[in-house]
């Protein structure tokens, strides 16, 4: 053989040198064989290039496309690579689901398919018994089979836990505002099997319904969604009438108690219902059906015209035990003592009060030019006035019954404004209680500065504010002694004084407070009621703070008044000198030990014999030998009331304590009060021997419980005399005339300073008879009962602090990030930031000109999203030598996904940023995620016969595109992500999440849709599908969706035409053209013979 190209060679060498034609023609002739050769054989080369591995893009963004048939409306995922991660995706009507999963969870490749349950009622029957069980109710409920097939169409599970999105097209609407979701499954749709998922799933809803559920799960198949609500109860209420109703039509209102204790009136049909006084029935029945919120508390009240608002005290609501409204007093206030409860109604005149306000400097000085206003509780300005220069100070008189707020609302020139406030409560008796109270933009203190750098008011302290240097519990006539002990005879007028000196704590703040807690044995006003509030505690002629009495705790609580921010070192005194037993839980004579608590600091514990007085025995006649006791049990100063007590025949001696059986005349009690009291109420009850001892034995109980009223024996007025029937003396468990009676008498003062006097008399009509008189010692009136008359009408100084004009200022940046629903985001995934921080300059004509004064500013959460800028000038002068005040803003630089707002410490809460500027205080930033949703991006490749195929090697980009929706029907498309890429490590999908709904664009409100654009790949058409086509577009914008699933579909263009099947195939071309090369071949061996 290369003997033969070497003679060829050698023949086409010389052939060429010899004939110019000829040498040309030759080679025409080889380049033409070659190029036919070649023609022939090049289908057979290039047959396979559609099955390549590598993918080439082109850079430029003008697709090539082409159709492709109609998309089914069930929508199945493509067969999952077995040992790789990726996510499959299933559709029917309005749900499209998600699956992420990781490697080696499938053992074989699956599709994913998602259809409505067959038979939804057996599941919503299941959860329904389930919620009936926690008094709960399904509102809707929406039940799905959720299966992985594999290619021959058997369902397989899952090896490992997989992530699960449902994402609804259109989000379902919630029938009630007050309901929840829940989400059940039920594996392998076994109605045994039911599994919980709600704390383990994130559902999220807007105001339009609920969007998306996400959850993760290893088991399958069915899952039911339900809505619940609580079960509706039925709610019961009485309401009794009486002689102290006064109102023929009166409105009972059903109420609903929120999580901070207050009340609001219940969501209910009939919430408020009017009833009609009946004419003969004691009470009407009121019912509320279908209230929602089983698990709620419920009240009613009683709204009149003519009698103040009642709330029900008794009663749950239920059927058996219903709420109860009755009204047992009108506005009068009861004549008792707080212990002994006396049942007699004497109606007190309601009386006035009134204050003195004092306005004072940092130096005491008396302040005028303050304008000062009290509201009543609704709001109401009752009275205006402005302080003068009189040290006397400004009196507020003629308040009625009421809690009112006196505040400063102009300050003296150069003064600063009190933003704190006074509480002022008047009772019944015009008693005035005043309390100061701290406002959250308190003036009275200096703001401090908490650990994210936001200035705030200290909260006031209930605690740990003074130092106690004295403290002494003492006896008010020393010289009283019992049992070697200190005593105190309650019923002669002697009393338990407390004394205490006080040192208050440097870092004490106006509206601090501290508490005296007082033993429960310990009553802060002895034998009278508690009418009176604590003393106020002074400093000379001025008050340092003010008192109220809690019944409750049996506390006086102390709250300081803006005098401990202008003076240090304050010792305080008191000295309380009308203390007593408790008759309550003292009600005998006998040793006592009171120990006393102050600001937490425990007292020095001290005892007493407490001495109500012993029974005294008739000195002769008919009832010699026999007990009686007649005693003070109570005296109101301020009312003029006196509660008494008179035990006849209070021994229990069966052998001695027994009236005689005369056969004529009757018991026969004399009164002499001296002409000093009226008798008001007068109740007498029989006491059996029995009962003598709880009931009788030298004690001030007054007692009534379980005693028989007897109606047989009446006081005369004319007489001043009480007549017993003698057989009302006789005991059926006894045999004899043993029983002892109790006389509960209810008297009036005609002078309330005097002291009160009574004679008591016991013996028989026409027959002789012994008397025993007591008294209670005078005491001061009214309210110099401790010496102190400021607890009646209190003096209230208030200062004012002179205004400092500052030159530098400070503000501080804070962030708040916020979900959908409005609640705190924990740990936002953003990591920080950028704004500007913008200056305004005003001149004094109002001229306002902005200006970047700190420019990108950032703000990260490394820096607890906080940051403080000080020294920035207050005012200054422009180029214009204009003198300029100066307030600062903040403005962010847009987050994708977030709202923004600005908020400032006055209760701005804008979009404008300029609109929240301040000169000093807190600019908060705020960013809510907006309404979101999620796409994915498939992408699926085709041979030019449009089977499906994929590619191992490569990487295709594109861009995510965002169209703005404005309401006119304008649309601006925008490139939302560019140069994104899929390939086949991540399954040739990728999902978005958290893509905005809704936003705000050119200060509108606009909605956004999304599609992708390809960039052309060389060799490839391109076309889309969304949820929106029935079939493939070529125009990426026509496959917008705003939620769902965008495929990108690439077919491979066609290179060639191969033959059909069965045909003569690749083998032919091959031969063809090696016949034509021996063809040339042979032709120039010839060539060569001849011309040899």
């Amino acid at each position: 053989m290369k003997i033969l190209w070497e003679r060829l060679f050698k023949f086409v060498q010389q052939y060429f040198r010899e004939k110019k034609t000829a040498k040309i023609t030759m080679a025409l002739s080889i380049i033409m064989a070659f190029g036919i050769s070649y023609l022939l054989i090049l289908p057979a080369i290039t047959l396979e290039t559609d099955s390549q591995e590598s993918v080439l893009q082109s850079v430029y963004n003008q697709p090539i496309t082409v159709e492709q048939p109609v998309q089914e409306e069930q929508a199945e995922s493509q067969l999952a690579q077995v040992q790789s991660a990726g996510s499959l995706f299933a559709e029917h009507e309005n749900i499209t689901v998600q699956v992420n999963y990781e490697e080696h969870t499938f053992e074989q490749p699956v599709r994913l398919q998602v259809l409505p349950s067959e038979d939804s009622t057996k599941y919503s029957d299941r959860v329904s018994s389930i919620l009936e069980e926690n008094s709960q109710i399904v509102q809707q409920a929406h039940s799905y089979e959720l299966s992985f097939l594999t290619e021959s169409g058997e369902k397989i599970e899952p090896q490992k836990e997989v992530r699960v999105s449902f994402t609804f097209k259109n989000s379902i609407p919630v029938e009630k505002s007050s309901t929840k979701w829940k989400f059940y499954h039920f594996k392998n749709n076994d109605l045994d099997s039911v599994e919980d998922l709600t704390d383990k799933t994130e559902i999220k809803a807007d105001e339009t319904g609920l969007t998306s559920i996400e959850f993760s799960s290893d088991s399958f198949f069915n899952y039911t969604l339900v809505e619940t609500a609580e079960k509706p109860i039925t709610l019961y209420a009485k309401k009794e009438w009486n002689e102290f109703d006064s109102d023929d039509v009166i409105d009972i209102e059903l109420q609903v108690q929120n999580e901070d204790g207050s009340w609001r009136i219940a969501e209910v049909e009939n919430a408020v219902q009017s009833i009609e006084a009946p004419d003969e029935a004691t009470s009407t029945q009121l019912v509320w059906e279908n209230v929602a919120n089983s698990s709620a508390t419920y009240r009613i009240i009683e709204r009149a015209a003519t009698n103040s608002e009642l709330v029900n005290k008794t009663g749950n609501g239920s059927k058996e035990d219903p709420f109860v409204l009755i009204r047992e007093v009108t506005e009068a206030t009861v004549s008792m003592d707080s212990f002994l409860r006396s049942a007699s109604n004497v109606q007190i005149a309601e009386q006035s009060g009134s204050f003195t306000l004092k306005k004072v400097n940092e130096k005491g000085k008396a302040l005028a030019g303050a304008v000062f206003t009290l509201s009543d509780s609704t709001g109401k300005v009752m009275q205006t006035i402005t302080t003068t220069n009189d040290s006397k100070g400004t009196v507020f008189s003629n308040l009625t019954k009421g809690t009112y707020t006196l505040r400063e609302t102009k300050a003296p020139e150069g003064y600063q404004l009190l933003n704190d406030y006074y509480e002022i409560r008047v009772n019944h008796y015009g008693i005035v209680e005043a309390k100061y109270i701290k406002s959250t933009d308190s003036t009275s203190e200096e703001k401090i500065l908490e650990s994210r750098g936001n200035t705030i008011i200290r909260q006031p302290k209930v605690e740990n504010v003074v130092e106690v240097l004295k403290y002494e519990l003492t006896s008010t006539r020393s010289d009283t002694k019992k049992d070697n002990e200190d005593a105190v005879w309650m019923t002669s007028g002697e009393f338990i004084k407390l004394a205490f000196e006080l040192k208050v704590k440097p870092d004490t703040q106006p509206g601090d407070s501290f508490t005296i807690k007082l033993d429960s044995k310990l009553s802060p006003t002895g034998i009278r009621e508690r009418t009176l509030p604590p003393i106020p505690l002074k400093v000379g002629d001025t008050v340092v703070a003010t008192g109220r009495y809690d019944e409750a705790t049996n506390s006086f609580i102390y709250t300081f008044n803006d005098y401990v921010r202008r003076e240090q070192n304050i010792k305080l005194s008191a000295s309380y000198a009308t203390m007593g037993a408790d008759l309550k839980n003292v009600p005998y004579s006998g040793k006592q030990s009171f120990t006393n608590v102050i600001d937490g600091q425990n007292q020095p514990s001290k005892t007493f014999y407490i001495d109500y007085g012993a029974s005294r025995e008739m000195p002769g006649g008919v009832a010699k030998g026999l007990k009686i006791r007649n005693q003070v049990a109570s005296v109101n100063r301020l009312t003029g009331e006196v509660e008494r007590i008179i035990y006849i025949n209070n021994g229990n001696d069966l052998s001695r304590d027994y009236v005689a059986n005369f056969l004529f005349g009757k018991h026969q009690i004399t009164l002499d009060n001296q002409g000093q009291t009226d008798i008001t109420n007068l109740e007498i009850f029989k006491v059996p021997n029995a009962l003598k001892h709880t009931y009788m034995p030298d004690s001030m109980h007054g007692g009534t419980d379980g005693l028989e009223k007897i109606t047989s024996a009446q006081y005369n007025p004319q007489s001043s005399t009480i007549i017993i029937e003698k057989n009302e003396f006789y005991d059926d468990a006894t045999g004899k005339y043993s029983n002892g009676f109790l006389i509960k008498i209810t008297e009036k003062l005609r002078v309330p300073t005097a002291a009160t006097n009574m004679t008591a008399t016991w013996g028989f009509t026409g027959w002789s008879s012994n008397s025993v008189s007591v008294s209670a010692s005078v005491v001061a009136s009214q309210a110099e009962s401790a010496g102190e008359a400021e607890r009646k009408t209190p003096v209230i100084t208030i200062s004012n602090k002179k205004e400092v004009v500052p030159t530098k200022t400070s503000i501080t940046v804070r962030k708040q990030w916020l979900n959908e629903d409005g609640s705190e985001i924990g740990e936002p995934t953003i990591s920080s930031i950028t704004y500007n921080l913008n200056q305004i300059s005003t001149t004094e004509d109002g001229t306002k000109t902005t200006t970047v004064y700190q420019a990108n500013q950032t703000l990260t959460a490394a820096e607890q999203w906080t940051k403080r800028y000080d020294n920035l000038p207050i005012s200054g002068v422009n180029e214009a030598k204009q003198k300029v005040s100066y307030a600062y803003y903040v403005e962010e630089v847009p987050l994708p996904g977030y709202s923004v707002r600005y908020l400032n410490e006055s209760n701005a809460d804008t979009v404008n940023p300029a609109e929240a500027a301040i000169v000093k205080g807190i600019l908060t930033i705020k960013n809510q995620k907006l309404n979101m949703t999620s796409i994915t991006v498939n992408k699926q490749w085709f041979t030019a016969d449009k089977q499906p195929t994929d590619r191992v090697n490569g990487e295709i980009s594109y861009d995510l595109k965002q169209i703005v929706h404005f309401g006119d029907g304008r649309k601006i498309i925008k490139d939302y992500l560019s140069g994104e890429a899929l390939n086949h490590t991540m399954n040739w999908s990728r999902t978005y999440h958290e893509l905005p709904k809704k936003g705000k664009e050119e200060g509108e409100t606009v909605t956004y849709s999304y599609f992708v654009q390809e960039h052309p790949i060389i060799g490839y058409n391109t076309s889309y599908q969304s949820k929106n086509n029935e079939v493939d577009v070529t125009t990426p914008e026509n496959a917008a969706i705003v939620s769902g699933i965008i495929t990108i579909r690439n077919v491979s263009t066609r290179k060639y035409v191969l033959p059909n099947t069965g045909g003569p195939g690749v083998i032919m071309y091959y031969l063809l053209g090696v016949i034509v090369l021996l063809v040339v071949a042979g032709g120039l061996f010839y060539k060569f013979n001849l011309y040899s």
